[in-house]
């Protein structure tokens, strides 16, 4: 299994010789800088002991900086820290129904989903050792519920199938001690993922999950199901790193009641 949890392992990964924005070796004159994954804002100053932090080029680093500082404002308000509204990054805008009667709130100017995939291409690239393929399908479903909002209308995405499936595959191989993992900034932080096959076995699948700070709880319960953050990536067959952790077959008689949470009990 590949396994970044201890000051030392976090402390390996922190001089790759590739930029993991970008994929490209960084070469002798590059300027470079280190990059928080995920950023230093997403957590309590109490938190950022051992970080995962990862070399980058400056301008990829610095792209990245205000989609940054929306997260760690999303994370902030979920910790219940204050959030100076004069110095504020989210745009928070109310949903009406139909009947236009109040539905819930929401962000139009965060793209969550966009930012956990950044995320990934640095922890694909901190336990493989080798940059990740920007180009390949990526798929995630993040802990907050999304939603299409025209004019007259607004219509929640559903929860797919194989959202249930990728938990269950997870959870599955945690309870067989079969899991490449990441963890950091004091066990706050977690990244679990396992590999596995597509049925006709011409691609495979890095099926992933990721929990910080108990985040299943970020979007409106009250209104939608909790749902905690999994997803995967595809690649080729030889593509599969050679220390990457291969799903195993379990049979289990337990049930799962906590179904949407891929980092609840089987219980």
């Amino acid at each position: 299994m590949a396994t970044i949890t201890t000051h030392k392992q976090l402390q390996a990964v922190r001089n790759l010789p590739f930029c993991y924005v970008c994929g490209f070796q960084l070469k002798a004159h590059d300027q470079t800088d280190y990059d928080h994954v995920p950023p230093k804002t997403c957590f309590d100053i109490a938190d950022r002991d051992t970080p995962l932090k990862l070399r980058t080029h400056i301008k990829c680093n610095n792209g990245n900086k205000l989609e940054d500082e929306k997260v760690g404002e999303l994370i902030a308000i979920h910790r219940n820290k204050s959030v100076d509204p004069k110095n504020t990054y989210l745009n928070v805008k109310a949903i009406l129904d139909v009947e236009g009667e109040f539905r819930t709130l929401a962000f139009d100017n965060l793209n969550l989903n966009k930012t956990i995939q950044r995320w990934v291409s640095g922890f694909h690239a901190a336990l493989y050792q080798q940059p990740f393929n920007q180009s390949q399908n990526f798929y995630v479903y993040g802990p907050l519920p999304s939603a299409r909002v025209t004019k007259n209308s607004i219509t929640i995405e559903p929860i797919p199938s194989h959202f249930l499936k990728f938990i269950e595959v997870i959870k599955f191989n945690r309870a067989a001690n079969n899991l490449d993992q990441i963890s950091a900034n004091k066990e706050k932080f977690r990244y679990e993922c396992i590999w596995a096959p597509e049925d006709s076995g011409r691609v495979w699948l890095c099926i992933f999950a990721l929990n910080m700070y108990d985040w299943i709880k970020l979007g409106d319960s009250s209104n939608f199901d909790a749902r905690g953050c999994v997803g995967f990536y595809v690649v080729l067959p030889n593509d599969v790193p050679p220390n990457a952790t291969r799903t195993s077959i379990i049979q289990t008689s337990l049930f799962d009641k906590d179904k949407l949470n891929p980092f609840g009990k089987l219980t």
